[in-house]
């Protein structure tokens, strides 16, 4: 009967203790649970978060997404930078914080795994801030580690159509996700 008891304790603490394991943002849930999800949705809630975060005008919570490493490289406005220290001061420098980085949008977002561990994805964003309207697109590379898909290379465009000198204009934001009210447009 000892052995009952003890054995009927046991499997209550463990279901007590599954169920509270709740994840409170999704960066948490990434990181303890990389692997679960497909490449296609682990992706999208990277970028769900990351557009969330800077709508909150939290930019250390967008970068979250990103290789914290001097291996990542972010292409934009003719430029190649290299290492997340420097993307993080160009952010920085060209959107502040708080309510002055605007509302960020991602759509059309498609995600074309490479294998088990990589992908590519292809998307549009758009901001809108101190009275301007900007978009473009953007390719990311995402690769799965440790910590879950982040981002290990960043292509970020201007559409020509709005900004003739597209080459030389300032960094814009990066990808995001379909959750943010984009449509995917992948073909399965």
């Amino acid at each position: 009967m000892m052995l009952l008891k003890m054995l009927v304790f046991c499997s209550m603490g463990l279901a007590v203790g599954c169920a509270g394991e709740r994840h409170s943002s999704p960066r948490l849930a990434q990181e303890s649970s990389p692997h679960h999800a497909s490449p296609d949705s682990a992706i999208r809630a990277v970028l769900e978060a990351q557009v969330s975060a800077w709508n909150r005008g939290d930019l250390a919570g967008f970068m979250v997404g990103y290789l914290d490493s001097p291996d990542l490289v972010f292409t934009s406005g003719g430029r190649i930078s290299r290492g997340f220290a420097d993307l993080l001061q160009r952010y920085r420098s060209s959107y502040g914080s708080g309510a002055s980085m605007g509302r960020l949008e991602f759509a059309e977002v498609e995600v074309h795994p490479l294998g088990s561990s990589a992908a590519w994805v292809l998307g549009r964003w758009q901001l809108d801030r101190r009275g301007r309207h900007d978009a473009g697109v953007f390719t990311l590379v995402f690769e799965r580690g440790r910590r879950g898909w982040l981002i290990v290379h960043d292509h970020t465009s201007v559409d020509a159509a709005q900004n003739p000198d597209a080459e030389r204009s300032e960094d814009v934001p990066q990808s995001d996700s379909s959750a943010a009210g984009a449509k995917p447009e992948r073909a399965e």
